[in-house]
C-alpha cells in the first residue's frame, strides 16, 4: 500500500488549496494528522515499510493463569497440515504459512496471504512434554502449562574426588 494514500494532503501543496480545504469542518484535524504522519515516516517517496518481510503477522493474544500460558492466535483460512509450534523452556514460536485457494482471476484481492512467524518469550518454563495446540473456526489456540517451581530448600551437593 502507498502510504500518500493515506494522506491525501501533503504539506508541500499550495497555500491557496489549503485555504478552500479549511471550508470543511473536520479539515483542521486532517491537517494536523498529516503533518503528524509526515513527522513519523518522513519523505514519503520513500516506502517506510520496505525490509520488513513479506506476508502477514496474525494477531494474537497471550493470557496467564496459575497453572499455564494460553495463546491464541488468528489465522482464518490456514490448514493446521502448514503451521509449526516449536517450545523450549521459556519460548515459543509459531510459524505459518497460509496460502490462497486459486491465485490468478481475481478481480479484487485484500485478503493477506504468505508465511509468518511469530516469537514469544515466555516469562517462565513451561512443560514442554505437555504442551498441546488446536485449531478451531480459524483460531489456533496453543496451551503451554507451567512447569512446577524448584523448591526452595537447600541441598548440599557432595565433591568427589578422582
Amino acid at each position: 500500500m502507498d502510504l500518500k494514500q493515506l494522506m491525501p494532503f501533503s504539506s508541500k501543496e499550495r497555500a491557496v488549496d489549503r485555504e478552500q480545504r479549511f471550508d470543511h469542518p473536520l479539515a483542521s484535524m486532517q491537517e494536523e494528522m498529516n503533518r503528524l504522519l509526515e513527522r513519523f515516516f518522513g519523505d514519503l517517496g520513500a516506502d517506510p515499510f520496505v525490509g520488513r518481510a513479506a506476508g502477514f503477522s496474525p494477531r494474537m493474544n497471550i493470557a496467564e493463569s496459575e497453572t499455564e500460558f494460553l495463546i491464541t492466535v488468528e489465522v482464518p483460512g490456514l490448514d493446521e497440515k502448514y503451521v509449526d509450534i516449536t517450545v523450549t523452556k521459556d519460548v515459543v514460536t509459531i510459524k505459518g504459512d497460509k496460502r490462497p485457494e486459486q491465485t490468478t482471476g481475481y478481480l479484487r484481492s485484500e485478503r493477506a496471504f504468505g508465511t509468518f512467524t511469530r516469537t514469544v518469550p515466555l516469562p517462565r518454563e513451561v512443560d514442554q512434554e505437555k504442551a498441546e495446540a488446536r485449531i478451531r473456526q480459524g483460531v489456533l489456540t496453543v496451551i503451554l502449562p507451567k512447569k512446577a517451581p524448584a523448591t526452595g530448600e537447600k541441598r548440599k551437593i557432595s565433591i568427589r574426588t578422582d
